[in-house]
């Protein structure tokens, strides 16, 4: 196995790593095999080794709750991170998926290009992003899309019009077994970097600083979870080390010593109270991963 793995160009493994040490909200236990890949050819070398092993394919790690004991699986984080000016007349650029959405919005400037600012400050990669269509300000990544690339174990490398993917709310129609590999996306001329300032200073005014996973729960229709949870008289709410954070109600903080048990019991108090008092049932936004 290792021979195999040696010969794949642009692939780096770690074994029994621990993932509290890369996850946002530092929560975690030791994962059998942790692949890093590059290069997107490597993935077609991998599909015979794969199709034996339980694996996810991750973005930066930060929308997803591991359990802290041993974890019996692969997880695949793709790092392309090239980027490509293909045309002018509207500006496309191809994008690989595993650049930083919060550095790819910084970089537009650079190239005069803008449109993303509202989308500043979300953490995670270009690729996580678009999977969950994540979105601020009334603006979602999937506005911009043109195309993705996707690789699966079944058919490989394929093409994807955004006309064939479902988009909705933190939702795509893209299974959890495709990795995005890049996307084109359809921006606008002209650099913003104070608009850009603008919407930074917006995030950081309304969402808390701190070891956690972003929005836990998604809005229910047109209501805000945040404001249920404050609502609810949860702000504060503590279980061990995970606390529902003062300034936002929606977010789960590590305080420093949290455990999986510790945010995975504040969810579901969460939801019950929530449920109990408003005949709403939240549903998570984050995903929990327990191989």
């Amino acid at each position: 196995m290792r021979k195999i793995f040696e010969e794949i160009k642009g692939l780096t493994i770690k074994k029994n790593f621990p993932l509290s040490k890369i996850s946002s909200i530092g929560i975690g236990g030791k994962i059998k095999y942790f692949f890093k890949i590059k290069d997107k050819n490597s993935l077609l070398m991998l599909r015979e080794f794969l199709k034996k092993e339980k694996y996810i394919f991750v973005g930066k790690l930060t929308n997803i709750l591991f359990s802290d004991g041993y974890l019996d699986g692969i997880i695949i984080q793709y790092q392309d991170k090239s980027f490509e000016y293909i045309d002018e007349n509207p500006p496309r650029v191809r994008v690989g998926a595993g650049i930083s959405l919060n550095n790819l919005i910084l970089m537009l400037p650079k190239f005069s290009l803008s449109g993303l600012e509202p989308l500043v400050g979300i953490p995670g990669s270009l690729g996580g992003a678009l999977k969950m269509n994540a979105g601020a300000f009334g603006v979602t990544i999937a506005d911009f899309l043109e195309e993705v690339e996707i690789f699966s174990l079944k058919e490989g490398f394929k093409t994807i019009r955004k006309k064939e993917i479902n988009f909705n709310y933190r939702f795509s129609s893209i299974k959890e077994d495709e990795l995005i590999v890049s996307a084109v996306l359809i921006l606008e001329k002209k650099g913003k970097p104070d608009l850009i300032q603008k919407y930074l200073k917006m995030r950081n005014k309304k969402f808390p600083k701190g070891k956690s996973l972003g929005c836990i729960f998604k809005n229910p229709g047109e209501f805000s979870a945040g404001k249920l949870i404050e609502d609810a008289g949860l702000k504060n709410f503590r279980v061990n080390d995970a606390i529902v954070s003062e300034k936002h109600a929606n977010f789960i903080l590590n305080l420093g010593t949290a455990r999986f048990l510790d945010v995975y019991e504040l969810i579901q108090i969460i939801k019950e109270r929530v449920y109990e008092r408003f005949n709403i049932l939240l549903t998570e936004e984050i995903k929990i991963v327990d191989f």
